[in-house]
């Protein structure tokens, strides 16, 4: 909801997220520790780069590409009617989850789909470095990383890179600290209890998105290098009572990060026509694509997204196969 509300600034304002690109960065850690959860057992028992890759891209590849077809239908549209550009070859790199080298963006359609690009690379480089990613190596490697970047910050004017060709670097720095972050927190990830606390930290990870700070840079890289890490930790120390409302959130989150920029895209362009612009309906129109985005990411998880995962990875196959066990 903080990237919705960061990238559609005009149908939320006056209210503000200055700092919600770093919601990248908590993704980040956040991925490495699941997939730390998910997978170090798997790797140990034999696990190959190759089942890992496929597992990763059944994952992401069709959500992803539901978006692409919003985007390229969506600029073909604007194209067609309104007198924009459309790029041909930017049409097929999108559908085919690859990068475009003769744009500016990496992913000029959809420009949120440049941290998949990079989460696909982080979880290859993951896979392969495994077997000698020991503990000491993991805190070495990151403290050198967590040096680049800060160079890298200072020297930029910031760590709001990756989404360009030119913030290439910028982009490898931040997905690499903070993914094998979120692997070395796993390692050492505390007992869980219930705990009110949990909303607590639900609270505190929006504040920080929020607060209008001076300072950005030394802040972004507070919240990189410490206090994001510190939240993931404290995530999983203390679990909600009801955890139904974070069940549902993270089986749609997913759904509203990677299509969430061609739907406001969409947004716009429709009313445009109606020469209505988001912000005469500020911050009302946000809600309400908020309201709509939600419902249709929800019907989009279960009547498209599961089902061709479950296909695709044989889980349908195996539910058949054990029902067919359980009558014989």
């Amino acid at each position: 909801m903080v990237v919705v509300a960061y990238h559609g600034h005009a149908f939320f304002a006056p209210l503000q997220v200055p700092g919600g690109y770093l919601a990248v960065d908590l993704f980040f850690g956040l991925s490495g520790f699941v997939l730390a959860h998910a997978y170090a057992h798997r790797f140990a028992s034999g696990l190959q780069t190759a089942a890992f890759m496929k597992a990763r891209v059944i994952r992401l590849y069709p959500l992803y590409f539901l978006a692409a077809v919003m985007s390229v239908c969506s600029n073909y549209a604007a194209y067609r009617f309104a007198g924009g550009q459309f790029s041909t070859i930017a049409a097929i790199t999108s559908l085919l989850m690859l990068p475009d080298l003769q744009s500016v963006p990496l992913y000029p359609m959809n420009y949120p789909a440049w941290s998949l690009f990079f989460e696909l690379l982080v979880n290859l480089a993951y896979v392969v470095l495994w077997p000698k990613l020991t503990t000491k190596r993991l805190i070495a490697g990151l403290c050198f990383v967590a040096v680049l970047l800060g160079l890298y910050a200072f020297a930029n004017g910031g760590v709001d890179y990756g989404s360009k060709w030119s913030g290439f670097t910028g982009g490898t720095l931040r997905v690499t600290f903070s993914f094998f972050a979120g692997v070395l927190l796993h390692r050492f990830r505390p007992r869980s209890s219930i705990s009110p606390a949990a909303w607590g930290i639900l609270l505190a990870m929006i504040a920080i998105f929020l607060l209008p700070i001076a300072n950005r840079i030394a802040f972004d890289l507070l919240c990189i290098f410490t206090l994001f890490p510190a939240l993931i930790w404290l995530a999983a120390r203390y679990e909600p009572h009801n955890q139904t409302i974070f069940t549902w959130l993270g089986a749609i989150s997913y759904a509203v990060y990677v299509l969430h920029y061609p739907a406001l895209l969409a947004a716009e362009r429709a009313l445009s026509l109606l020469q209505i612009s988001p912000d005469d309906l500020a911050p009302t129109s946000g809600f309400a694509f908020v309201s709509l985005l939600i419902a249709g990411c929800w019907a989009t998880e279960v009547l498209y997204d599961k089902p061709i995962r479950d296909f695709a990875s044989g889980r349908r196959a195996a539910k058949r196969n054990a029902a067919g066990m359980a009558i014989i």
